[in-house]
């Protein structure tokens, strides 16, 4: 069963264990999701609003990490003016492209629209917290992942993942090349916790760095730092 977790005072995980994508509330003066799902997962979605004792309409950004279709299932029930993601991603969510997001791999018939694109790496002032943008490129070209200075935070979307993993590149707009340097960009960063597009959390600074070690002895990194 999907679980609904409270990370810190303001950040939420719903942990999904089926096709759809973790999703991540940090609720601020500016409330915000990063990435929203399937649309199996609306139910729980809600819940998770809920938890922080928010509405659909309350969440002034959804940011997405990619625009592969197992993390926007949700995300047709905000406005256009909601929805931000990177523009060259973006740009074929926004014509529907299914050989790109793969909404027909997983029944889904609702579009979002993206109203707001990403063009470079910015800073998001929500209130108390300050999220970092991240051009992530790689797994497609357009990812992009969210930093969390003050908590050191990463929300990295499909580029990296626990259990030394990362995003796969054989799909459209995918670059294997693009995305071992975002694994080495990424590697730079002190995280104290990393919150993948999927399964589990990794907690500790050490847990991270042994996991990054990990990663660049796969991709042949070398130490990688």
């Amino acid at each position: 069963m999907n679980t609904i977790k409270q990370i810190s005072d303001r950040v939420f995980m719903l942990a999904s264990l089926n096709a759809g994508s973790n999703v991540y509330l940090i609720n601020d003066e500016k409330p915000v999701l990063i990435d929203t799902s399937l649309s199996l997962n609306s139910v729980k979605l809600n819940e998770l609003l809920s938890k922080a004792n928010l509405s659909k309409q309350d969440i002034a950004f959804v940011l997405h990490t990619h625009g592969h279709a197992d993390h926007w299932g949700n995300s047709f029930e905000f406005s256009a003016q909601q929805n931000f993601m990177h523009k060259l991603d973006a740009e074929l969510v926004n014509s529907e492209r299914d050989d790109f997001a793969y909404a027909s791999l997983y029944h889904l018939k609702n579009w979002p629209k993206i109203g707001n694109k990403f063009e470079g790496e910015q800073i998001l002032n929500l209130g108390e917290t300050k999220l970092h943008v991240l051009l992530t490129p790689g797994h497609t070209a357009g990812s992009v992942s969210f930093y969390l200075p003050e908590l050191k935070f990463l929300f990295s979307g499909d580029t990296v993942f626990s259990e030394a993993a990362v995003g796969r590149t054989d799909v459209l707009s995918g670059n294997f090349d693009s995305l071992k340097e975002s694994v080495l960009k990424l590697s730079k960063l002190e995280i104290e916790a990393l919150f993948p597009g999927h399964w589990k959390e990794l907690v500790s600074l050490k847990a991270n760095q042994e996991n990054f070690r990990q990663i660049f002895s796969n991709l042949n990194l070398g130490s990688g730092r």
